[in-house]
């Protein structure tokens, strides 16, 4: 409202110029090691990961003597183990196993 009142008080403002940032292309080598090693996980446990979540949000297993976030926890555990891309098949077929038995043992929660 004051520009509209008074625009001569605005007449000497100069207007800053902008400059783009130039672009740095990251090297992985350069990279902080811990960020490296985050990113090594997200692409090894990526899709394993968001399946376990899926399943975990459909199945809702609630284990006797465990709170929630224990029983989801020993879940995701045990299914990560069972449908691991780097397990050896014998030791998968016992996580199966024993991801099987856990969601028989526990208890589905309705909402």
């Amino acid at each position: 409202m004051k520009y509209i009142k008074q625009p001569n008080k605005c007449k000497d403002v100069k207007i800053p110029v902008f400059v783009k940032p130039s672009k740095v292309e990251p090297q992985s080598e350069k990279l902080n090691p811990e960020l490296r090693a985050i990113s090594e996980l997200e692409n090894v446990l990526g899709l394993n990961l968001s399946k376990a979540m899926v399943d975990l949000g459909h199945i809702r297993p609630k284990f006797i003597g465990l709170n929630f976030k224990e029983s989801a926890l020993l879940f995701l555990s045990l299914y990560l183990r069972a449908y691991s891309d780097y397990g050896k098949p014998f030791y998968k077929e016992q996580y199966k196993e024993k991801l099987d038995k856990f969601i028989r043992m526990s208890k589905v929660v309705q909402l």
